[in-house]
Order: C-alpha cells, then sequence, then structure tokens
C-alpha cells in the first residue's frame, strides 16, 4: 500500500511540478480554442493527447503494459450530461479539478474551495443521497465502448502521425520565441527551476509523455488505468466515510486508497515545490465574486465528474489516447461545457459592469 501511494505521489508531484512551471492549464487551452477560436491552442491540446498515446500504444506493443480487450459499457446520456456540466464547472471555478489541486498546492485559497464543493456534491451522487439519481442516469442510453482497430497498430499509426502533423501546425504558428536552451545557457538547474514560465509548446509535449508513462509506473501495482483525478480525490473522503455503494469514476481501482489517490496528493506537493522553487508562494484570498464561482464550479464538476464517469484529465486527455470511444464521446461535451462555460462567464461580467 505504501509502495503504491508512493508511486502514485511521485508521478503526481511531477505532473503537479510542471504545471506550476509552466502556468499550462489544459481547461484554458480548451476554452481559447472553443471560445476565443485559437485554433493554436486546441494544436496544443490535442499535441498532449498524441503523445500520450504513442508512448501508450508504443508501451503495450512492446509487451511492457497491457492493453485492455474490453472497456465497460456506457451511457450516451449520462457522459453526455456530465461532461458537459463539468465543462460548465470547470470555467466558473478557473480550472478543472487538477488545476485546483494545482491552486491548494500554490497557495491561492480559492482551490480549498472548489475542491471541498467538489467532495460534497462528488460523495452525494456518486456513494451518497443522490446515488439514485446517477444510477438511473447511467441506465439510460448504455453503448458498447469500442472503437474499430483499437487493439491493433492503428491507434498508434494515428497517433505518431498526429504528432508530425500537429508539431509541423505548432512550428508554423507559434510566435518567434528565444527558446528555453538558449535563454538558459550558461546557467545551471536551479536557474532553469526557477524561470517564471516555460513555453507551452515544450510543456505538452512534457505532459503528454509524463501522462503516457503513468500508465506503465501504474501497471507495475496491477492498475491497468492511466492518470486520474475525480475518484481518486474522493477515495480519501470514502476512507473516512465509507458508503454502503459506490457508483462514480472511470475505473473500479481508485475508489479505494491506492496509486490514484498518492497522485492527486502529489499534484499539490509538485505545485507547492514549484511555487516554492520560484519564490512564488503565497496565500492567495478570493474575492466573493470569485468564491462563488469557485464553489459552484467546484459543485457542478463534482456531479459532472460522477456521471460523466471521468474528468477533464481522466476522459478528456487520457481515456481519449487509449481510444476510448466513451472518452471521445465525453470530450465532445466538455468542450461544449467549456464553451457554455465561457457564455456564462461573459454574461456574469455584463451583469456586474452594468
Amino acid at each position: 500500500m505504501i509502495g503504491e501511494l508512493a508511486a502514485g505521489f511521485a508521478v503526481g508531484a511531477v505532473l503537479g511540478f510542471l504545471l506550476k512551471r509552466s502556468g499550462l492549464c489544459f481547461t484554458g487551452l480548451a476554452y481559447e480554442g472553443v471560445f476565443q477560436r485559437q485554433g493554436s491552442s486546441l494544436v496544443l491540446f490535442f499535441m498532449a493527447i498524441a503523445v500520450e498515446a504513442v508512448i501508450y500504444h508504443g508501451l503495450g506493443h512492446a509487451g511492457l503494459i497491457s492493453i485492455p480487450s474490453f472497456l465497460p459499457p456506457f451511457s450516451l446520456v449520462s457522459v453526455g450530461l456530465g461532461s458537459l456540466l463539468f465543462g460548465v464547472g470547470a470555467v466558473l471555478a478557473g480550472g478543472c479539478l487538477v488545476s485546483t489541486l494545482v491552486k491548494c498546492g500554490d497557495g491561492r485559497v480559492e482551490g480549498f474551495a472548489t475542491l471541498a464543493a467538489f467532495l460534497v456534491a462528488g460523495y452525494s451522487v456518486s456513494a451518497g443521497f443522490a446515488l439514485l439519481v446517477t444510477v438511473k442516469l447511467r441506465s439510460m442510453l448504455v453503448v458498447q465502448d469500442a472503437l474499430p482497430g483499437r487493439l491493433g497498430l492503428l491507434p498508434l499509426a494515428l497517433a505518431l502521425a498526429a504528432v508530425v502533423v500537429l508539431g509541423l501546425c505548432v512550428a508554423r504558428r507559434r510566435k518567434q520565441v528565444v527558446s528555453l536552451a538558449r535563454e538558459s545557457q550558461g546557467a545551471g538547474p536551479l536557474f532553469r527551476l526557477r524561470r517564471k514560465a516555460w513555453t507551452r509548446e515544450r510543456s505538452v509535449v512534457v505532459i503528454g509523455a509524463v501522462l503516457g508513462a503513468a500508465f506503465l509506473v501504474s501497471e507495475q501495482f496491477g492498475r491497468s488505468y492511466g492518470c486520474a483525478a475525480a475518484m481518486p480525490m474522493l477515495s480519501w473522503v470514502f476512507s473516512v466515510v465509507p458508503p454502503d455503494q459506490v457508483m462514480g469514476g472511470c475505473n473500479p481501482y481508485d475508489v479505494v486508497l491506492g496509486w490514484g489517490s498518492g497522485f492527486v496528493a502529489g499534484i499539490c506537493f509538485g505545485s507547492l515545490l514549484a511555487a516554492v522553487a520560484s519564490g512564488a508562494f503565497r496565500l492567495v484570498f478570493p474575492t466573493a465574486m470569485e468564491l462563488v464561482g469557485s464553489v459552484a464550479g467546484g459543485l457542478l464538476m463534482g456531479c459532472g465528474a460522477m456521471w460523466g464517469a471521468g474528468c477533464l484529465l481522466s476522459n478528456g486527455l487520457v481515456g481519449t489516447a487509449q481510444f476510448s470511444a466513451k472518452s471521445w464521446w465525453a470530450l465532445l461535451f466538455l468542450m461544449g461545457g467549456i464553451w457554455l462555460g465561457g457564455v456564462i462567464d461573459r454574461w456574469i461580467a455584463k451583469g456586474r459592469e452594468a
């Protein structure tokens, strides 16, 4: 148990550190892409998926990890509705659940408000008084989670092609910037750790690689799944308040304390480490409106992650790399929810100005 928690913690710490140092937020990339119509941001979002997919399917065909031959069926209604709500909540809260953990680590109090609201809502619909609603939604329009050629070489070939095409798009679209290597030439490792920002282009590639490598680490403990945040976060609550029945999340391993539990704790620690290393750690208290948005967003993400059987990380970035039909279906509604969240956020801003 301790070794499993420690392994997940280490991977989470690396991811949290990278996210904090790069300032990268995948909700932000999706928001820029679907609401602000910045195609370059969507290119970066899908680049992370493509890099992860290359590593995942490469490890699978090398026999280092197992690619499941069967994925559980899912409800088109539940996953669609849940993902839509999660997308709206992520915008209102200023980031998805992973971004919330990064905020907790670097001292932004709004992150704790979002996290508390998420845990209340998530527990209620997955194991509490609203469990019957989840059961009903999960039984509507159930289909098989299967994409043609998911177990063959086609996913690896498509992922490799996507990396090449998206890489060319990044090279053509990105602005002239001083490369990290040139900027830090002659400087020691501490200087590179303290840089105020890392380029988003390189960050998505490295983060995609971390998400892909996480499958190999997780596999060592019998957990044939990648990174997830929603159910692992709730596993800490379940360990204190054991439920009679649980329904929700994207895999059965994360209901109890284990690799995923350590992973989400590691994200907070990695963010804290990065903030301290750069001298950026400080307690930041939200305004009243920011607090309302954080709580509302957390409640929506809590319900959305359970009904959608995953969050922006597990469905939008990890499951899509596995060629899961459920995750690609969820990603459509996550993007739609992020767009709708942008509309609501703009409407609120106009109301405040008036």
